[in-house]
């Protein structure tokens, strides 16, 4: 595969370490392993190939693959999650925990000015968090399988809006091509408060990722579309209710 070819591919990644599977597109590996969300979603996943949407090792791995080829491959930090990086860790007071109704606890992963990290240790009034990745410094081994290698434009298109917009019944979305111009249309009925946020900030994303990084893509063009189309039942004529005549 080349830079900009579009596949779907599966994964498992572990820590060479401690033999932990950190990440699988595989429930099956997931129970497995102990590592099992039973609120993630686990199946195979389409990226584009170099532009970023996995870590560097992977990236360049796929480069040399062809569809239906399975590879292990081990990473270094260094095209894996990074090197640790000292200044990632810091002091921070017990008294802004407790603010916030916290009890830090060695392994405790927590937000503090925006950064995610983990509690290393709580101790004399002070919290050592470490902001680094969890994997950083280590390295890991991945099992990568290409699925598949979509060619198709249009079927392009569908496999990345099910990745940007998993929140949405891709299937009642519509995709129409013109040329190097596409346009996506999303009923109305999947616009509404909870979605409507998400969808703004991931047409954006979308539309990068599509002219950024495809070939033959000039414009996307997206479309809520709304109307007042009635059901059947109240399509049809109120019934007249009958009234009791008083004798004169």
């Amino acid at each position: 595969m080349k830079k900009g070819s579009v596949a779907i591919i599966s994964f498992t990644g572990k820590d060479l370490a401690s033999g932990k599977v950190f990440d699988t597109t595989s429930a099956e590996e997931a129970k497995a392993s102990g590592a099992f969300d039973a609120n993630g979603i686990y199946r195979p996943i389409p990226i584009i190939v170099g532009a970023g949407d996995v870590i560097k090792g992977i990236d360049d791995a796929l480069l040399g693959m062809n569809p239906g080829e399975q590879k292990t491959i081990t990473l270094q930090p260094k095209d894996a999650f990074g090197e640790r990086n000292p200044e990632l860790v810091a002091l921070v007071p017990l008294q802004e925990f407790r603010n916030r109704n916290m009890n830090p606890y060695p392994g405790m992963v927590v937000e503090v000015d925006g950064r995610q990290g983990r509690v290393q240790s709580a101790s004399g009034g002070r919290v050592r968090v470490d902001f680094n990745p969890e994997l950083a410094g280590r390295a890991i081994e991945y099992k990568l399988n290409v699925e598949k290698e979509i060619a198709e434009k249009k079927e392009q298109l569908q496999a990345l809006f099910g990745k940007y917009f998993a929140f949405l019944d891709a299937k009642s979305v519509k995709i129409e091509l013109n040329g190097a111009s596409a346009q996506i249309t999303i009923p109305g009925a999947q616009v509404n408060e909870s979605t409507i946020g998400k969808i703004a900030i991931n047409k954006i994303l979308f539309t990068k990722a599509v002219l950024g990084s495809l070939e033959g893509f000039s414009e996307i063009n997206f479309v809520e579309q709304f109307n007042n189309k009635k059901t059947a039942d109240e399509q049809k004529p109120a019934k007249r209710e009958k009234t009791a005549k008083t004798p004169s």
